[in-house]
């Protein structure tokens, strides 16, 4: 997201659209790729509740690179 974006919510806005709009058509589950780096992100998904999930994602890849 572009700086200009940084703490106007727009991040929760487009979040909450897209919860809704899966919402819509029936589906299950969002996938969410974030880069590890993003600490501005990261720290967005761990608000939203998404945290725990981003990490045992990242424990599994790194996991799957192990081998």
């Amino acid at each position: 997201m572009k700086k200009s974006h940084h703490g106007k919510k727009v991040g929760q806005l487009l979040y909450d659209q897209a919860v809704e709009t899966a919402g819509n058509l029936n589906k299950s589950y969002l996938w969410l790729g974030v880069w590890e780096e993003n600490l501005r992100a990261l720290h967005f998904y761990k608000k939203t509740g998404l945290w725990s999930l981003i990490s045992i994602f990242s424990d599994l890849e790194k996991k799957s690179k192990r081998i």
